[in-house]
């Protein structure tokens, strides 16, 4: 788990946040956007890292399984960043 998560956070930072860039300066803030980009990236970042040492059916399907992943995370990503739910505006401010 403590190896998994060291490499996820940077991968999602370094696929994450360009990819949320170029969503916003193309316009594209909607709910099925990052959901379609979270997927292409997941599958984008899974067969990268299994390519080299694996065959080419389980690099698809590691990268069918990243790319699930990478749905969840975008669409949850989106649900707090832009859904307006009175749990995410609490905090009222100074």
């Amino acid at each position: 788990m403590l190896i998994t998560t060291a490499f996820a956070y940077p991968i999602a930072f370094v696929a994450g946040i360009p990819t949320y860039l170029l969503l916003k300066k193309l316009g594209r803030l909607e709910f099925w956007s990052f959901g379609l980009a979270g997927s292409v990236t997941g599958f984008l970042v899974g067969v990268l890292l299994t390519f080299a040492i694996a065959d080419a059916h389980t690099t698809l399907t590691q990268g069918g399984v990243i790319a699930t992943f990478g749905v969840i995370t975008a669409l949850v990503f989106w649900c707090i960043a832009f859904l307006r739910l009175r749990s995410n505006n609490r905090w009222r401010g100074p």
